[in-house]
């Protein structure tokens, strides 16, 4: 189930491949999104990744952050987030064990995807999924504080 509350307002628009194939989330100020559904066991799947594939429509003007799985903090991604281009489609990738390290229950996931503002923020999003991260790739370096 995909909801929306506080500050924030959700529109289809079109994704990069897609007509209509996107969800436009505004914040004009506190506000989250979360998909929630049945619990699933992610502890299987710790190596991967949550992709998002998304266009900033507004560079955020207070903090956001991200969540996978019960419990556990949010991981900030206002850096990553501030320093993306606004208007192209691009992705980003968290590992599932940063998530895990701050908490995160991966054994009994209902909330795969949880972001958070505390402020005006734009954002479309294509696509969430699991893949298998790059070596390369580090845990954002900030837990929200919120």
């Amino acid at each position: 189930t995909l909801n929306a509350k506080g500050d924030v307002v959700a529109d289809v628009v079109d994704s990069d491949k897609l007509q209509e194939g996107a969800r436009r989330y505004t914040f004009t100020g506190h506000g989250r999104v979360t998909i929630t559904g049945p619990a699933v066991d992610l502890e299987p799947k710790a190596d991967e990744s949550l992709r998002v594939d998304f266009r900033l429509d507004r560079k955020p003007a207070s903090w956001v952050a991200m969540k996978l799985a019960d419990g556990g903090k949010m991981i900030d991604v206002t850096k990553l987030l501030a320093s993306s281009q606004e208007g192209q489609w691009q992705s980003l990738a968290i590992p599932l064990s940063c998530f895990k390290e701050v908490g995160g229950d991966l054994k009994h996931v209902s909330t795969p995807f949880a972001m958070e503002a505390g402020g005006p923020f734009g954002i479309s999003i294509a696509g969430i999924r699991l893949e298998r991260q790059p070596a390369s790739l580090a845990c954002p370096s900030l837990v929200a504080t919120k």
